[in-house]
Protein backbone atom coordinates (compact mmCIF):
# COMPACT_ATOMS: atom_id res chain seq x y z
CA UNK A 1 0.00 0.00 0.00
CA UNK A 2 1.15 3.49 -0.73
CA UNK A 3 1.68 5.72 2.30
CA UNK A 4 -1.02 8.13 1.17
CA UNK A 5 -3.58 5.29 1.14
CA UNK A 6 -2.62 3.59 4.39
CA UNK A 7 -5.19 5.10 6.72
CA UNK A 8 -8.09 4.48 4.37
CA UNK A 9 -7.02 0.90 3.64
CA UNK A 10 -6.32 0.00 7.27
CA UNK A 11 -9.71 1.33 8.37
CA UNK A 12 -11.55 -0.67 5.73
CA UNK A 13 -9.66 -3.88 6.33
CA UNK A 14 -10.55 -4.14 10.02
CA UNK A 15 -13.25 -1.52 10.45
CA UNK A 16 -14.58 -2.94 13.72
CA UNK A 17 -11.13 -2.66 15.30
CA UNK A 18 -10.95 1.06 14.58
CA UNK A 19 -14.36 2.06 15.92
CA UNK A 20 -13.88 4.63 18.66
CA UNK A 21 -10.15 5.07 17.97
CA UNK A 22 -8.73 8.55 17.80
CA UNK A 23 -6.98 10.01 14.78
CA UNK A 24 -3.79 10.00 16.85
CA UNK A 25 -4.09 6.22 17.32
CA UNK A 26 -4.68 5.80 13.59
CA UNK A 27 -1.67 7.96 12.74
CA UNK A 28 0.52 5.92 15.09
CA UNK A 29 -0.65 2.68 13.47
CA UNK A 30 0.16 4.05 10.01
CA UNK A 31 3.57 5.27 11.13
CA UNK A 32 4.34 1.89 12.67
CA UNK A 33 3.44 0.06 9.48
CA UNK A 34 5.57 2.44 7.42
CA UNK A 35 8.49 1.84 9.78
CA UNK A 36 8.02 -1.94 9.59
CA UNK A 37 7.76 -2.21 5.80
CA UNK A 38 11.52 -1.95 5.14
CA UNK A 39 12.15 -4.77 7.61
CA UNK A 40 9.51 -6.93 5.89
CA UNK A 41 11.13 -6.24 2.53
CA UNK A 42 14.56 -7.04 3.89
CA UNK A 43 13.37 -10.30 5.37
CA UNK A 44 11.72 -11.24 2.08
CA UNK A 45 14.92 -10.43 0.19
CA UNK A 46 16.94 -12.62 2.56
CA UNK A 47 14.53 -15.52 2.39
CA UNK A 48 15.17 -18.57 0.25
CA UNK A 49 11.49 -18.47 -0.65
CA UNK A 50 10.91 -16.38 -3.79
CA UNK A 51 8.68 -13.39 -3.15
CA UNK A 52 6.86 -10.73 -5.10
CA UNK A 53 5.64 -7.38 -3.81
CA UNK A 54 2.40 -6.10 -5.27
CA UNK A 55 0.96 -2.67 -4.58
CA UNK A 56 -2.77 -3.27 -4.09
CA UNK A 57 -3.84 0.39 -4.06
CA UNK A 58 -6.04 -0.04 -7.13
CA UNK A 59 -7.82 -3.10 -5.69
CA UNK A 60 -7.56 -4.86 -9.05
CA UNK A 61 -7.66 -8.32 -7.50
CA UNK A 62 -7.84 -10.20 -10.80
CA UNK A 63 -4.69 -8.47 -12.04
CA UNK A 64 -2.88 -9.26 -8.79
CA UNK A 65 -3.89 -12.90 -9.04
CA UNK A 66 -2.49 -13.00 -12.59
CA UNK A 67 0.76 -11.42 -11.40
CA UNK A 68 1.11 -14.05 -8.69
CA UNK A 69 0.28 -16.83 -11.13
CA UNK A 70 2.85 -15.62 -13.68
CA UNK A 71 5.45 -15.17 -10.95
CA UNK A 72 4.91 -18.78 -9.89
CA UNK A 73 5.09 -19.97 -13.51
CA UNK A 74 8.51 -18.33 -13.89
CA UNK A 75 9.75 -20.29 -10.89
CA UNK A 76 8.77 -23.68 -12.27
Amino acid sequence: MSPENLEQRICRRNAHEWEGKTSKEMNLACELLLEQQPAYRSQAANSIIPTIEINTDNKDWESYAKQIYLFNELLL
